[in-house]
């Protein structure tokens, strides 16, 4: 049975996108549009994104909503926020925490695969070397993806939106712009693809 936060989907299998704020932003991008499916017309979209969501807060329960609809894949997009902590972990550590998380979420909700989106750049992060040690955290990330035994557990690196990143922020420094929201989606469609495959 659908969570009652989603709407049914009855026909198509469903694919979920599961995440932090990126991924709240881009359903409400989506919806006024009527391209919550991103015009993807083999399986049905269903987006799960809580803001500020990290592993210090309450991710087991959040992902939680995503097993209960029984998708074939999911996309993840978080470690961002863990990563952007005053006293943040360090990024090998961190990359290795979220390998565990998406080996376990894939386990629960017994899918295809779970593909991690690359995390993405600040322009004003609270951990003073946050830019720095992020691409330490995507290559380990990446990395422990790449050797996973049945190659089930993918990571998505970002296209077309890495060169000139701070250009597609709003003034907060965190969140897309318009122009940034639509490479995103691209992105995102991207991952779901790879997740099919």
């Amino acid at each position: 049975m659908a969570s009652p936060r989603f709407p049914s989907h009855q026909e198509k299998p469903v694919v979920a996108v599961f995440g932090h704020s990126f991924v709240r932003r881009l359903r409400d991008y989506l919806v006024p549009l009527n391209l919550i499916d991103m015009n993807l017309t083999d399986v049905s979209v269903i987006f799960h994104g809580v803001g500020g969501l990290t592993f210090q807060g309450p991710i087991l329960e959040e992902s939680q909503v995503v097993v209960d609809v029984s998708p074939i894949s999911v996309v993840v997009d978080l470690g961002a926020n863990d990563l952007d902590q005053p006293l943040g972990p360090d990024p090998v550590d961190m990359a290795e925490l979220m390998f565990k998380f998406l080996i376990e979420l894939r386990s629960k909700v017994n899918c295809k695969s779970v593909v991690i989106m690359q995390a993405f750049h600040r322009l004003f992060p609270r951990r003073h070397d946050f830019n720095e040690v992020l691409p330490l955290y995507n290559q380990h990330l990446k990395a422990l993806c790449r050797n996973h035994p049945d190659h089930q557990v993918k990571f998505f690196p970002l296209k077309n939106i890495i060169l000139h990143w701070d250009s597609y922020l709003l003034p907060d420094g965190v969140h897309f712009n318009p122009t940034g929201m639509q490479r995103y989606m691209r992105n995102v469609r991207g991952a779901v693809l790879a997740s099919l495959k």
